[in-house]
């Protein structure tokens, strides 16, 4: 999925979503704090696909996304609140990204 969304011009964070399945599954507290520390990191690259090559073809409307600040909210919210991440708690680095230090 990864190599698809880099292939697809679709965006780091795009890029790094698709991980977050394998890595939770796995219960892997340091690859879930890489790719959570990437996806919170590059929200605002979803809708770089817009400016790829590949979609030149296509017509877009020129926006910037304005929720970049409140998807990055919802996000760390997610991580805090999801049963799925509580193999993450005590670890460190994951509870300072948690608390925005």
């Amino acid at each position: 999925m990864c190599t698809l969304a880099s292939g697809f011009d679709m965006g780091k964070y795009n890029e790094c979503a698709a991980m977050l399945n394998v890595v939770t599954a796995e219960n892997n507290v340091e690859g879930t704090f890489q790719v959570a520390k990437q996806l919170l990191n590059n929200v605002d690259t979803l809708g770089d696909f817009q400016k790829s090559q590949l979609y030149k073809h296509m017509k877009f409307r020129e926006v910037e996304n304005p929720y970049t600040e409140e998807m990055k909210k919802e996000l760390l919210e997610g991580f805090r609140n999801a049963e799925e991440f509580a193999y993450m708690k005590g670890y460190e680095p994951w509870e300072k990204l948690l608390s925005g230090n």
